[in-house]
């Protein structure tokens, strides 16, 4: 059988994850494969698994306590130096290692949907599942390094390592006067132990991009908590403080806003592992999208025949093409072999066929290297996927027969998709179930039951108003 090559880079011991009371979800499991969709009807809890998701994957740790954290900051504060074993330690702790991460993970809910109902995730729970082999498989190939500098000076305090095929851990302590030790080394284990690139872990593109794209400076909670608190006369520093320091939208919205007033700054950056991607997505535009030195956003349509090519700014541009741009920059400045992207509705504002590009899109993306998790309605998009798994199925005999319809309905060799990388999941009545897969795919009921409906409810409104028209034909004979 001939296959796609892919690139499997793993950032966690574990893709699993268990949740329970979150939104309308009584209780629900995912095993997230490189590409992951995320299927159900509206209100179903979709948007809020992928959250929690991303808020598992990005939001800090800084409450960690792990076990002997205390006493490992007595003895390097009393030595100046210490080392251990971290195999041995994950062996002794492994069932403390696991209840802190997820005891953290359930207060992670909290920021990242930025709420003070103490109420609403007071039952709730995201757990990781993850066996203590896996665990100690995954920390034993690691390499760790890091350390804290501070000062003009760069005056290096503390530093921890451990080389990748290596089991020991060497703390070294400069300054024994460093008043937060504990919290420190609790970090640097918990890098260790859950995700590899801590400065860059996922990224999401949320529904309400369209809006955000044009908006962002406004909607930038920390420029209104300035102008808002600017117009009293009475200043309150404290209030100020609170206002800026905490946004009023949930983190992943926050932190795209956030992201979108960077796009100035990252409109620099180089990047090569996606250049290719972006330049293909190009082509669903049909034009280019510049970003200015002050962070204006333009499109640019393709010379036509003798059309002039026009640039215009993005409010002016069609649905599509504000919709695509997040992607668009994302994978043209920033997007690294082994990153995460997540898509709320990646058909948003797309012509069924362009749906369909959208997916031979993402699949070459997962098999470029990028772990994708999308939430989506589009029955397109999921026949789309199903397609270019049963493409990368077809077994030798069926070889030139595949490539014939590759060639014909203009799919690459690269789009095609190993049904092993893929999962899906429906949401539906409280819960979530992985949707069964055959020869043909996804089994998207959730899709096909609203198709077989709507077939049935058009044939009985034109059978019933056909009968009629023919009753009165006869009558007026």
């Amino acid at each position: 059988m001939e296959t796609t090559k892919t690139q499997h880079i793993e950032k966690l011991a574990s893709w699993k994850f268990s949740f329970k009371n979150i939104g309308c979800i009584t209780n629900g499991e995912i095993d997230a494969k490189p590409l992951t969709i995320l299927c159900g009807k509206n209100n179903t809890g979709k948007t809020w698994v992928m959250y929690g998701l991303y808020g598992f994957l990005n939001i800090g740790v800084s409450n960690l306590v792990l076990p002997q954290t205390q006493s490992m900051s007595k003895e390097l504060i009393e030595k100046g130096n210490l080392e251990f074993n971290v195999i041995d330690w994950i062996k002794e702790n492994f069932a403390a290692i696991k209840k802190d991460f997820n005891k953290n993970a359930a207060k992670m809910l909290s920021d990242v949907f930025n709420t003070n109902d103490k109420d609403i995730f007071s039952h709730s729970s995201f757990d990781w599942l993850i066996e203590e082999n896996e665990l100690i498989d995954h920390v034993y190939s690691k390499e760790l390094t890091v350390s804290l500098v501070v000062g003009t000076g760069k005056k290096e305090i503390v530093l921890i390592s451990k080389g990748p095929g290596s089991s020991i851990i060497q703390m070294t302590l400069l300054d024994t006067s460093f008043p937060r030790l504990e919290n420190f080394i609790n970090m640097a284990l918990s890098q260790l132990l859950k995700i590899e690139h801590d400065s860059n872990p996922s990224f999401l593109i949320p529904a309400e991009r369209n809006g955000l794209h044009l908006f962002f400076n406004e909607l930038s909670s920390r420029r209104t908590a300035l102008l808002h608190h600017a117009s009293k006369e009475q200043f309150d520093l404290s209030s100020l403080l609170n206002d800026v320091l905490k946004s009023k939208y949930s983190a992943p919205i926050a932190n795209y806003i956030d992201w979108l007033n960077e796009i100035r700054t990252n409109r620099k950056n180089k990047n090569s592992d996606f250049h290719h991607a972006a330049e293909e997505l190009k082509k669903v535009i049909s034009g280019k999208y510049t970003v200015d030195p002050e962070g204006q956003i333009y499109f640019s349509t393709y010379k036509r025949g003798a059309s002039a090519s026009k640039k215009i700014e993005l409010h002016l541009s069609s649905s599509t093409v504000k919709s695509l741009f997040g992607l668009w920059f994302y994978l043209e400045h920033q997007a690294k072999l082994g990153d995460i992207l997540m898509i709320d509705e990646p058909e948003l504002n797309l012509h069924p066929k362009n749906q369909r590009v959208i997916a031979r899109f993402i699949a070459k993306l997962v098999n470029a290297g990028l772990r994708v998790i999308v939430s989506t309605h589009s029955d397109y998009f999921v026949k789309e996927i199903n397609s270019l798994m049963m493409l990368h199925n077809a077994n030798s005999t069926q070889i030139e027969n595949r490539n014939a319809i590759m060639k014909k309905q203009g799919i690459s060799l690269d789009s095609m998709l190993n049904p092993n990388d893929v999962a899906a999941y429906v949401f539906d009545n409280s819960s979530v179930k992985e949707m069964v897969k055959s020869a043909e795919g996804i089994n998207a009921n959730t899709f096909d039951e609203v198709i077989n409906s709507i077939n049935e409810d058009n044939d009985e409104i034109y059978y019933s108003l056909i009968d009629i028209d023919s009753s009165e034909d006869e009558k007026d004979e």
